[in-house]
């Protein structure tokens, strides 16, 4: 599994909407199972979590901190008392080989402390608005990204982070050539095209793209296009043919077949989901 060079990049990929959102109230003893991707945040009391992954990571978690659960393995949460917490059940539109970069639980402790405004959003999820408004699902999406991508940023910040988590590139002429590929994915870049970006010789330009992204500049790419595509799917709402032609594909069949590959999923069966 490859994943974004940096935590801009990673971040930038990922957007949610939500599913359901709701305040519950825990018991001593009480269980939840989180099959997806989930965030939680603490009102009072304290719970331990669970992957079911290989691993089997289990932590522990008291008032005021957040937990995101990827959704690549189910997650199991314990109540070791009398609390209340805000569960929200996310699903992604965008971006998810980003999630590759990411363990089961990310768990931040004490949000409230880190960002007290983030806190403070986090512990308006879960509430029941009554009569619905009109934007509520789109402003309620951008406010578990939000919530999310600031978790994300503390969990890393707080050395929690693995050995394949993007780290910054150092090189600016390869920053150079990553920015050209984010801001212009469709264009039939060749790897001649992209080291006279970075003012290097194709060699050369092969030799520090690798050593700096730790993925060949064809293999970034690809997946630099196939996050666009998710994003022009599904937020954008472009059809399958228009997706292929912004970015570059000379058939919907070619662009399919490359859509499957790297997410699982036809194009057309992901711009439903995503409805």
């Amino acid at each position: 599994m490859t994943s974004p060079a940096t935590l801009d990049e990673l971040l930038s990929t990922l957007e949610w909407r939500v599913d359901a959102s709701r305040r519950v109230a825990l018991e001593p003893g009480d269980r939840a199972t989180f099959p997806g991707a989930t965030f939680v945040y603490l009102l009072a009391g304290s719970i331990r979590v669970r992957s079911r992954g290989p691993q089997g990571v289990q932590l522990a978690f008291r008032a005021g901190d957040v937990v995101f659960t990827t959704g690549r393995n189910a997650v199991d949460m314990l109540a070791d008392g009398v609390g209340e917490v805000i569960v929200s059940e996310l699903r992604p539109v965008g971006g998810t080989r980003a999630l590759d970069a990411l363990p089961d639980v990310v768990g931040v402790n004490q949000l409230a402390e880190l960002d007290p405004a983030i806190a403070l959003l986090a512990a308006q999820m879960g509430g029941s608005v009554k009569p619905r408004r009109a934007g509520d699902d789109v402003i309620c999406g951008r406010m578990a990204t939000t919530i999310v991508s600031v978790a994300i940023r503390a969990w890393a910040e707080g050395d929690c982070a693995p050995e394949n988590w993007p780290s910054v590139v150092e090189d600016p002429f390869v920053s150079r050539v990553l920015d050209a590929m984010h801001a212009n994915p469709g264009r039939p870049w060749t790897v001649g095209d992209l080291a006279a970006v970075g003012a290097m010789s194709r060699t050369i330009f092969a030799e520090r793209f690798r050593e700096q992204v730790g993925q060949s500049p064809a293999s970034y790419l690809a997946q630099v296009r196939m996050d666009a595509a998710m994003t022009y799917l599904s937020q954008d709402g472009l059809t399958v043919s228009e997706t292929a032609r912004m970015l570059g594909y000379e058939s919907d069949a070619g662009f399919s077949r490359a859509f499957r590959r790297h997410t699982g999923f036809a194009p057309s069966v992901w711009r439903q989901r995503a409805s």
